[in-house]
């Protein structure tokens, strides 16, 4: 996945023998006119492409067209030509080159003994890069937010903690950017399961820095409880995975609108995008910050008037894993695009998305299927049939990492007999949400510090870090995530030296 450098672009076909050529033209590499060697690909010529940008994404545009080599022609000649064009054809190819310029990859292999040796939950391996004149640097896991930790592999059904701490200045009576006598600290631990299991017994017991206090009743926990302030003990409990397995929930339900009560507690509709029939019977794209909110400034729709009985048209719903989400609807040369508005803060605090269908006419159905999120099929349909009454149907996508982003295709089919339906009797809703209590697979802990006063002279930093321990894993010791190495512990600076 994205391990390739190079693209070849092959205009072929035969040409016809009216004189006609397949050409390319126009090419753009990421909305970037290319350089003039580019800007034209005659039958049988190949251009080749290389670059870092094809390793992260891109986007080509081009021309494809079949171009005369006639300023004119009889009538017979275009009766001969209709019988004998050339082919018009057009093959693009991604590729890997040997030795990528500014790139080496290091690949091997590695086998797990049997039977594997008792409470091993978790492989960890890391690699550590040396060049002259340049410092160490250890490599890096890209599945996870943190820069420079270990690649950590659970295995099957096995929980993998991770705890990250950090300290920031509430109060700086001096206004210098160090901790001095008398200022105020919060400290955060984070403590979070990215595991494929449970975690169990998890606890957090950290002493309180060095020339400090504890300010009363200022620890908090969004998981278990508070055993002890001084040093601190709280017992965090069970951490569920942070990702859990994608799973497809079908639903029922007679009244749309009892979508929210499939929520857990605590749960939360996100955002609501709507491709249905709309008022003047042309298809129509809506988003929406609530479900059947259209009135709050939130609201925002295009139409798609391109829709016939039985046709089938594309959807992409996108998530950017910030605040964008954007509805995408084709069939053929016809699209229709559709995003939320700037002031719908979204912060991807959502797990679960829910797809409903309904068909309010008498022999009017809706089918959506071909599912596809980030790449894998989905084996799951949504699917309203009107037989007698209004029909509603829900399937319901949950775990994963949707909060980080994903892209989710499919096809949507509607049919109906008679007069073409208006004002939303077909549509398809899907709903981004928030499943449950957030954080379920994560605990944070928070308290405060006041600083003796006055400080000491020669303390040049406020130092502290905490262990975390469960039933299945060995202690671990929490990190500052600004830092490369793990297991580091947080410093302020004090006003009494540097760092």
């Amino acid at each position: 996945m994205g391990d390739f450098d190079e693209l070849y672009l092959l205009a072929g076909g035969q040409p016809g023998s009216g004189g006609s050529t397949p050409r390319v033209s126009q090419l753009a590499l990421n909305g970037v006119p290319l350089a003039s060697g580019y800007t034209s690909l005659l039958a049988g010529d190949v251009v080749r492409l290389q670059g870092a940008p094809l390793r992260t994404g891109f986007t080509l545009t081009g021309l494809l067209a079949q171009e005369s080599h006639f300023a004119a022609r009889t009538q017979d000649d275009d009766e001969e030509d209709d019988e004998e064009e050339g082919e018009l054809a057009l093959l693009i190819f991604a590729a890997r080159t040997d030795q990528a310029p500014g790139t080496a990859a290091v690949v091997f292999d590695a086998k797990l003994g049997k039977p594997l040796p008792a409470g091993l939950l978790t492989l960890s391996n890391q690699a550590e890069v040396e060049a002259p004149a340049l410092p160490a640097r250890p490599s890096d896991d890209p599945a996870t937010l943190e820069s420079g930790d270990a690649t950590r592999t659970p295995l099957l059904g096995s929980p993998d903690l991770r705890a990250t701490q950090r300290m920031r200045l509430l109060n700086d009576l001096d206004h210098d950017g160090r901790a001095g006598g008398g200022d105020r600290l919060e400290v955060r631990v984070t403590v979070d399961n990215p595991g494929s299991a449970p975690s169990h017994g998890v606890e957090l017991l950290e002493a309180i820095p060095a020339h400090t206090r504890v300010v009363p009743g200022s620890v908090s926990t969004t998981a278990g409880s508070i055993l002890s302030a001084d040093p601190l003990l709280v017992r965090i409990g069970t951490l569920l995975p942070l990702y859990p397995p994608i799973s497809l929930v079908p639903a029922h339900l007679a009244d749309a609108t009892a979508i929210p009560n499939l929520l857990a507690a605590g749960g939360a509709i996100r955002f609501a995008t709507e491709a249905r029939i709309g008022r003047s019977s042309e298809w129509e794209l809506a988003m929406m910050r609530e479900p059947f909110v259209t009135t709050d400034g939130t609201f925002n729709s295009t139409d798609f008037d391109d829709w016939t009985s039985s046709a089938h048209v594309s959807f992409t719903l996108t998530y950017d894993g910030a605040n964008q989400v954007r509805m995408k609807l084709s069939r053929g040369s016809a699209r229709a695009s559709i995003a939320n508005l700037p002031a719908h803060d979204l912060v991807g605090d959502f797990d679960e998305l829910y797809l409903r269908t309904r068909a309010t006419n008498s022999g009017s159905r809706i089918v959506v299927d071909n599912l596809v999120l980030d790449g894998l099929p989905v084996d799951g349909t949504s699917s309203a049939i009107n037989l007698i009454g209004d029909a509603r149907d829900v399937l319901r996508i949950r775990g994963g990492r949707l909060g980080d982003g994903f892209t989710l295709t499919g096809r949507i089919t509607l049919h109906w007999t008679g007069t073409k339906p208006k004002g939303s009797q077909l549509d398809l809703l899907i709903w981004g949400a928030r499943g449950g209590p957030a954080g379920l697979g994560t605990a944070s802990v928070v308290y405060q510090l006041d600083v003796d006063s006055p400080l000491p002279a020669g303390v040049d930093a406020i130092r502290s870090q905490g262990q975390v321990t469960s039933d299945e894993q060995p202690v671990l010791v929490t990190r500052d995530p600004a830092k490369l190495q793990t297991g580091t512990s947080t410093a302020l600076p004090a006003d009494g030296g540097h760092l």
